[in-house]
């Protein structure tokens, strides 16, 4: 067993005080353990083979103290990239509530949310960012990221201090 793969299963249950009581020796984890683990944080299998998740978790903590605004895209970020189309020509996006939580933490934070589109139409962007009082938005052709560089340098913000969240 590697040592990453060792140092994540100690980091899984030196997290949870649930799971501080099972006695087992490290080495005796199986395959289906590790994923039953990783399902409970809600880590692909892979990452626990790949990466040191406790210094990984450190890492993002530490860039996150700097961060003032948060970018994201909004199809295939904050939706599945799926449009869906009614008869009587209504647009659908199916947002994910757990999204929309985490900006809400993201804004009590201090953090400011932006939402940016290359959509057509803004109706149902500009209703998610009301519901998450949200009042930074754009929906349009023009490029999302001359938009998102345009308020941060209107506002003083250096680009090291902003996470722009997008679809591949």
């Amino acid at each position: 067993m590697s040592e990453i793969l060792k140092n994540d299963i100690k980091y899984f249950m030196e997290s949870l005080p649930e799971l501080r009581n099972i006695n087992k020796d490290i080495n005796e984890y199986s395959l289906a353990d590790i994923k039953a683990l990783a399902d409970i944080f809600g880590v692909p299998i892979d990452y626990c083979f790949k990466y040191n998740l406790k210094q990984e978790e450190e890492n993002i903590k530490e860039f996150s103290k700097h961060i003032k605004i948060l970018a994201l895209d909004v199809d295939g970020v904050l939706t599945d990239a799926g449009l869906y189309i009614t008869t009587s020509e209504d647009e659908i996006k199916k947002f994910n509530a757990q999204d929309g939580i985490a900006i809400q933490f993201a804004i009590k934070k201090g953090i400011t949310v932006i939402l940016l589109s290359s959509g057509l139409r803004d109706e149902i962007i500009s209703y998610r960012a009301r519901m998450l009082k949200i009042p930074l938005f754009y929906v349009g052709k023009e490029s999302k990221w001359e938009k998102l560089k345009m308020f941060a340098e209107e506002n003083g913000i250096n680009p090291q201090d902003v996470a722009y969240i997008v679809d591949p």
